[in-house]
């Protein structure tokens, strides 16, 4: 019984150390500098560390059994809200929900036609909204679904979540 015990207690100690190590060496490449636009999500450690994807003005990691993201991260700072002064350099008009994604198998990602007569509403994480002030480019890739889109009551996205976005954006 002691031998089974030490075996257990062993694996757990190197599980959790090499657990620790494997995290650390998956964010090594974020943790170059301060100039890194991601370095404030890595900083303190993500709330996962499974399926990360970097797209141009956010962060997210996809949930891959579910096809939608299980958290997305990124940065509304006082200079893109200054910014609404000038003329928006993309439009959401160009920008269409889209499945294709290279960086997402295919058999894990999220389609138009899961939505479709679903009673659901595609919403973003990263609302594109707040990304309408880079390129037309990082407005696009908040329109891709497995990334950044979960399903939302219709009457919630289109009024209260709005309207609480809105308010974010001052």
């Amino acid at each position: 019984m002691k031998k089974y015990v030490f075996i257990f207690s062993a694996g757990t100690t190197v599980g959790f150390f090499a657990a620790h190590v494997i995290e650390r060496l998956i964010l090594h490449h974020v943790h170059t500098n301060d100039q890194n636009p991601f370095f404030k999500f890595t900083e303190f450690g993500l709330p996962s560390t499974q399926n990360v994807e970097y797209y141009r003005q956010y962060i997210t990691s996809i949930d891959y059994a579910r096809r939608i993201p299980s958290w997305t991260g990124y940065t509304l700072s006082r200079d893109m809200l200054l910014a609404k002064s000038f003329q928006p350099s993309s439009t959401r008009t160009r920008s269409e929900f889209k499945s294709e994604c290279l960086k997402v198998p295919a058999q894990f990602r999220a389609t138009n036609e899961d939505y479709f007569d679903s009673g659901w509403s595609r919403g973003h994480m990263a609302p594109a909204g707040d990304h309408k002030y880079g390129s037309q480019l990082a407005l696009d890739e908040t329109f891709i679904l497995s990334a950044n889109i979960v399903p939302q009551n219709l009457d919630n996205n289109g009024n209260y979540w709005y309207r609480i976005e809105q308010f974010a954006r001052g």
